[in-house]
């Protein structure tokens, strides 16, 4: 019997998006209620990577395996971003 095991839900679109637009309303520093998807991000490509990170850790909890890569960095609103996390676990975004 292993040690470890790994139990994992799937994770939905509307759960990606809920999880990234929160994401984006800390790291922005606005009301979540003025992040849409085509909120625009900063140049500064530090910011879109904390936003990828914190979405990758509370979304990791859930998934096994994701890993998210430097082509982030060409997301250049919040729905880009929806979409890359979303096309990294699997989930099909409207």
């Amino acid at each position: 019997m292993p040690a470890e095991t790994h139990s994992h839900r799937e994770v939905s679109a509307v759960e990606v998006k809920r999880v990234v637009f929160e994401h984006a309303a800390e790291v922005l520093d606005v009301d979540l209620e003025l992040v849409t998807e085509d909120t625009a991000l900063p140049e500064d490509s530090l910011a879109i990577l904390d936003l990828v990170q914190l979405s990758e850790e509370e979304l990791a909890d859930r998934t096994v395996g994701l890993e998210l890569d430097d082509e982030v960095t060409e997301c250049e609103t919040v729905g880009d971003v929806v979409g890359f996390v979303a096309q990294r676990v699997g989930v099909p975004v409207d």
